[in-house]
Formats: structure tokens, C-alpha cells, sequence
């Protein structure tokens, strides 16, 4: 069976597109930055050391930025703007990256055959979700709803 990549959509720090991003491997720029103040305030999380439970001891990561975050054609995908306020992020990024692959292809304006073509799609986990629920798991948590006896944690890591 032949197959043939034919476009290509990509969302990267740093890189809104293929071309940007090829520019990134090719000139080893590292996309690394502090974590925004936007995203949550790391310094409550933050600790250098690798000893302190529930710390993160690294100060950076790569990401995409606030705007390219909210910036979302709906009405361009049928979808109703107030449902995006609800709409993980990244099905959005989803979206947005096959739409340029289709245009990258040339075929977001013209037929083809839809039968014989596929998009794959490669993505992670979807915090999204989890922030929209942590309200209702913390309700469940202090309500008992996974029990009450849970296995303490000391400082240094081990169970008692």
C-alpha cells in the first residue's frame, strides 16, 4: 500500500507552523521560558531541591502562548462561540492543525476524495478536562466519596 503525507499542520512553542518549527530543529533554539504567571502562580509549587513532596524543582517549560490559546475561528467550524468557552484547548489546537494540513495539501478549497484519505492526529492529555472537574472531585474527596481511611504521606516521601 502506497502511501503519501501529502500536507502537514503543527502547533509548537515557538512554531505556529511546519516551517517555523523546522527553523527551530534546524538552529537548536530551545523554546524554554518560566512558567507564565497566566498559566498559575509556580512559586507556590516551585522548590530547587528534589526532597520536598508535591514540589516541582523545574522553573521552565515550553509553551504556547496565551493568545495563540484563545484565538479560535467557531463560526468558520459550525461550532457556537459559548461552546468554545466550555471546549478543551487543545481540540481546538486539534482543529485548527488539521485545517492547515488540508491547506498545506491544497485541499481545503477544492473536492477530493474523502474516502480514501485520513488524518492522523497526534496529542496528549487533556488537562482541560481536569480543571473543569477538580471543583466536583474535591467536593467528592472531602465528602468521603473514595473512602476516608487514606494512606498518609510524610514529609520525606515514605508512608509511616
Amino acid at each position: 500500500m502506497e502511501i503519501a503525507i501529502v500536507g502537514l499542520g503543527c502547533r509548537f512553542p515557538e512554531a505556529r507552523d511546519p516551517l517555523k518549527y523546522w527553523e527551530l530543529i534546524r538552529t537548536g533554539t530551545v523554546a524554554f521560558r518560566p512558567v507564565p504567571s497566566s498559566r498559575w502562580d509556580h512559586s507556590r509549587f516551585f522548590d530547587p531541591t528534589t526532597r520536598i513532596p508535591d514540589k516541582a524543582y523545574i522553573d521552565k517549560g515550553a509553551y504556547l502562548d496565551d493568545e495563540e490559546l484563545r484565538e479560535f475561528a467557531s463560526l468558520h467550524y459550525g461550532i457556537a462561540p459559548r461552546r468554545i468557552q466550555v471546549t478543551d484547548p487543545q481540540h481546538r489546537l486539534m482543529l485548527d492543525c488539521v485545517r492547515a494540513a488540508l491547506q498545506d495539501a491544497g485541499y481545503e478549497r477544492r473536492p477530493w476524495e474523502r474516502t480514501r484519505a485520513g488524518v492522523f492526529v497526534g496529542t496528549s492529555v487533556s488537562e482541560h478536562k481536569e480543571i473543569l472537574l477538580s471543583r466536583v472531585r474535591a467536593t467528592q474527596l472531602f465528602a468521603g466519596a473514595f473512602g476516608r481511611d487514606r494512606p498518609r504521606i510524610s514529609s520525606s516521601g515514605c508512608r509511616p
